[in-house]
């Protein structure tokens, strides 16, 4: 029985290391030669994992509940990977991936020197933790209407016996519809561009 268990976290460990192995030839094919960085590359290459893995979380945790004698058993250990997933998204999305990006526009400048990128970087970096500081306030003074008082809200948003489930999902959430608005605006020039880089090959 616990070899069975033990099979999906098996595929699952697997299915991480093929993802990491194909981002990164994918990134290597579509990077462009000229402006090609081993930092860039190695955060693209971990932002793309991190969805594939919380995506993938989603058929263990069936798993684990269909074919589980006790699905309490594993319940924890899903749960905090969920949110141990969710939370590094987020610190992706808004830390890590802006400062990778910034930090290698500001190394297009020759006579810049590495701390003077670093803090130009960190400044537009700031940026975006502002924004998501922003976020954060909005859901916290926005009082939803199945809430009584807005310390209600409060426990709900910070719910400490669940370790702050909720406030992932509502990062999350404001991802999501960062997400869709990029999708919008892009997804129209990608498909018709994509084709047309593929026939052309790489730069």
């Amino acid at each position: 029985m616990g070899s069975a268990l033990a099979g999906p976290w098996v595929l699952f460990a697997g299915l991480i290391l093929g993802t990491i192995a194909c981002n990164y030839l994918l990134v290597r094919y579509f990077a462009c030669t000229q402006s090609r960085a081993p930092w860039a590359t190695v955060v693209t290459v971990m932002v793309l994992t991190l969805g594939v893995a919380c995506i993938a979380l989603i058929p263990v945790d069936i798993f684990n509940v269909t074919r589980s004698r006790d699905p309490q058993e594993n319940a924890e250990t899903i749960k905090g990977l969920y949110l141990t997933g969710y939370m590094a998204m987020v610190l992706m999305s808004f830390v890590v991936a802006p400062f990778a990006y910034f930090y290698h526009e500001e190394s297009e400048d020759p006579d810049s020197t590495t701390a003077e990128r670093m803090f130009s970087a960190l400044k537009w970096t700031l940026m975006t933790v502002i924004i998501l500081v922003i976020c954060l306030i909005l859901g916290l003074t926005l009082k939803l209407g199945h809430f009584d008082t807005a310390e209600d809200w409060l426990k709900q948003m910070f719910d400490v016996e669940h370790r702050g489930m909720q406030l992932a999902i509502f990062l999350i959430s404001i991802m999501s519809l960062l997400g869709l608005f990029a999708w919008i605006f892009y997804t129209g020039y990608g498909l018709a561009a994509f084709p047309v880089n593929v026939i052309r090959g790489r730069q």
